[in-house]
């Protein structure tokens, strides 16, 4: 998969230009200066304004996404993260046990140009530091009713909804196969090739997945009826090293990743169409195996998606209580920036939107559908501030429906039901 070195459609980069200019909460170095080379073992103090994030290895697109846009919207705050698992970066937060020994930043030469980005590691100043923000694919009730123990976010901790992620089904290329039923799955993987097989997925180290605590395994075992601990196969520590698994296998093999990490390896996976249990035929995530537009996600027919979960501890009164030494408002800045906060302005939202499409996820604006549970059925629900158009300008527009009109003002949305102009495209509300 390809996209363009700056995903920004014309009609918004006004909008986004502007955000780097009028949204400078305080005196900090320019981006390009914050792409200054870092050297390995960087000690993650010694970061401009660092905040610690901590949780789903599936995330790390969309994490640094948010990096690059808060360096355009002028916010000079260094997003460290560790890759563990949605649950335990969860459940790390809510039970204090820090999981933070190592983090990963993202540096731009050009925040403007998506393939300027250097990933680097540091050191936490002190080594287990206890994360600010816990970001999991799943919610801590999934984790509690797969994995046991306590998830409890009690009255000081808050679990926000962002971005949309889709699981998939992955094999090598030289698979002849293109779907998978949900029933099938539950034998593959519930057995592990053993006692009850599904062709040709029938040797057990072939069988590629992720840890109990994945939030990639739970929200696909909460779809097709089996609990994250009883998974069998070949289990890997975490995305990449799955993707990498499934690659080098040399007969047939299945593997679970999120869409961020299997998008960016179509050139050496096929994710398979799924067929939910009920459903008469399988679907991809996106329109086609060709295309990145999330369409049966956003609509509902994909049933293997969830909201990203932000979780943050709170002091007396709600307001943000960061671990490392970050400061409320920085930690408050990045949780507005990934959850998409209604007080974001409309140049911050546009920024949001946008990295979030470019990190193959769905920002609630752009979904069509809801669920309550990882499992539940998706219901038809339309955003209150919708953002399609600014969505399917980067992520494609899907087939049968038609490209929104940019506009600069409502005045330009006047034709048909569209009458709002909203990051730069007109919305029907």
């Amino acid at each position: 998969m390809t996209r363009p070195k700056t995903p920004f459609p014309k009609s918004v980069i006004g909008l986004l230009l502007a955000a780097s200019l009028a949204i400078v909460p305080m005196a900090a170095p320019s981006p390009a200066m914050h792409a200054t080379a870092h050297a390995q073992g960087t000690m993650c103090n010694t970061l401009t304004n660092t905040v610690y994030i901590s949780g789903s290895s599936a995330s790390q697109p969309l994490i640094r996404e948010a990096q690059r846009a808060l360096l355009i919207a002028g916010q000079s705050i260094t997003l460290v993260y560790q890759s563990t698992a949605s649950c335990d970066g969860v459940g790390g937060l809510l039970n204090a046990t820090a999981v933070m020994a190592s983090g990963t930043y993202f540096t731009f030469t050009d925040p403007m140009d998506a393939s300027s980005v250097t990933t680097h590691t540091c050191t936490p100043v002190a080594t287990g530091v206890l994360s600010d923000i816990a970001v999991s694919d799943v919610s801590a009730a999934a984790c509690a009713h797969n994995l046991g123990g306590t998830f409890d976010l009690g009255t000081n901790h808050h679990e926000i909804l962002g971005p949309v992620q889709s699981m998939t089904f992955v094999v090598p290329t030289t698979s002849t196969e293109t779907s998978i039923s949900g029933e099938a799955a539950r034998v593959v993987y519930g057995f592990g090739g053993m006692t009850h097989t599904v062709a040709p997925w029938t040797t057990t180290s072939q069988l590629f997945h992720r840890a109990p605590s994945s939030g990639t395994q739970i929200i696909i075992g909460e779809n097709i009826g089996l609990l994250s601990t009883h998974w069998m196969g070949t289990e890997e520590s975490g995305s990449g090293a799955l993707r990498d698994a499934v690659h080098a296998a040399t007969g047939p093999a299945l593997g679970i990743l999120a869409s961020d990490v299997a998008d960016a390896a179509r050139a050496n996976l096929h994710i398979l169409a799924y067929q939910h249990i009920g459903q008469s035929c399988g679907y991809l995530p996106d329109s086609s195996s060709t295309t990145t537009d999330k369409a049966n996600v956003r609509d509902g027919r994909y049933a293997l998606f969830n909201p990203l979960r932000f979780t943050v501890s709170t002091a007396t009164g709600g307001a943000v209580a960061p671990h490392s030494g970050a400061t409320a408002a920085n930690v408050q800045s990045v949780l507005d920036f990934v959850t998409l906060a209604p007080t974001l302005t409309s140049a911050q939202g546009a920024l949001m939107v946008s990295a979030a499409a470019h990190a193959s996820t769905v920002p609630l604006c752009a979904m069509h559908v809801t669920r309550a549970t990882e499992s539940a059925v998706p219901v038809v629900a339309e955003p209150t501030a919708p953002c399609h158009g600014l969505f399917e300008s980067i992520a494609g527009t899907p087939p049968g429906r038609t490209a929104a009109t940019a506009c600069t003002s409502d005045a330009a949305c006047t034709a048909g039901t569209a009458h709002t102009c909203r990051f730069g495209f007109c919305e029907e509300h």
